[in-house]
């Protein structure tokens, strides 16, 4: 079952026999931003003691992902405040 505010991602199966995805709270995360490194453009999302980095070769797909984890975040966030 998904919740809400988790970012879900399934590991390539060359990598785990477990096809469960992994969840990642948006509200313990410290950073979200973005870089540009090697033609590449990432979005860098640290979490608890984890650093996630998401990649596209474009931009403007990138900087949509971005503002859709962005906002997510500030609601995650914002809903762990308020309990």
């Amino acid at each position: 079952m998904f919740k809400f505010d988790f970012l879900y991602y399934f590991r390539d199966k060359e990598e785990t026999d477990d096809d469960n995805p992994e969840p990642i709270d948006l509200s313990k995360s410290h950073r979200i931003e973005c870089v540009d490194k090697d033609n590449k453009f990432f979005i860098v999302l640290d979490v608890d003691d984890r650093i996630f980095e998401f990649y596209s070769d474009i931009l403007g797909e990138r900087d949509k992902w971005f503002e859709a984890l962005k906002n997510a975040r500030r609601t995650a966030k914002e809903y762990s405040l308020s309990v």
